[in-house]
């Protein structure tokens, strides 16, 4: 198989795990939360 071949097939079994991980159906896959400790502070230090 030529190089240009394998490295194409590689880059498109790597988009295929990202995909699957994304769109898992039992929420594993959306974005992180974020804990109420860091939603609490604002982004201007305080004085």
């Amino acid at each position: 198989m030529p190089l240009d071949t394998s490295s194409v097939l590689g880059s498109l079994a790597g988009i295929a795990e990202i995909a699957k991980e994304a769109f898992q159906p039992n929420g594993a896959g959306g974005p992180p939360a974020i804990s109420p400790k860091r939603a609490d502070r604002g982004s201007v230090p305080s004085t």
